[in-house]
């Protein structure tokens, strides 16, 4: 069983926050700037973001960070900053392919600011879904971020980054 997220007969075990920190501490990289394109209808994202799309909905895609675990980001566009909306994901690859939440990351502007919820504590399971009634924390945010902008995305990213424990740019990059 690896990180309590499985055990081989199909039975979600209670994630622990030391589990959790193991994940944030293996070695992930964003090699390179996520690129947002707009959600159309037969997009083929995969569960649980198979559902998500819009007209004013733009999603990277999976962006795979290790050998176990990918990020997902998605934002929304809205007429005003209140309107709009910023969510990442990172999520763990089991052996049968499937993900499993282990971080998503929320910046509504209208309410909570930036916000996270984990998989900690909870006897539900999450294979191929989001974290419904999973436990929530508030993060602390810097300057101003509109989901709007490619700066204001760019620094969401480096703050979810951060959070994850995922190294940002090319390997061998001196400056990060």
């Amino acid at each position: 069983m690896r990180y309590g997220i499985r055990n081989p007969d199909g039975y979600n075990c209670r994630m622990k926050p030391t589990e959790l920190a193991r994940h944030k501490a293996e070695p992930k990289r964003l090699a390179v700037w996520p690129v947002f394109h707009k959600t159309k209808s037969g997009s083929k994202l995969p569960k649980p973001f198979d559902k998500m799309r819009g007209q004013k909905l733009f999603a990277t895609g999976a962006l795979t960070v290790s050998n176990t675990h990918q990020v997902f980001f998605f934002w929304r566009d809205g007429d005003l900053l209140s309107d709009s909306k910023f969510f990442g994901w990172l999520m763990y690859v089991l052996n049968n392919g499937a993900l499993s939440p282990l971080f998503e990351f929320h910046y509504h502007p209208s309410h909570k600011g930036v916000h996270a919820k984990l998989p900690c504590n909870t006897a539900l399971d999450y294979t191929e879904r989001q974290l419904p009634q999973a436990p929530e924390l508030a993060l602390k945010t810097s300057g101003d971020l509109d989901p709007r902008t490619e700066e204001g995305r760019l620094k969401l990213i480096y703050q979810f980054c951060v959070a994850c424990g995922i190294q940002q740019g090319p390997e061998g990059d001196l400056w990060n």
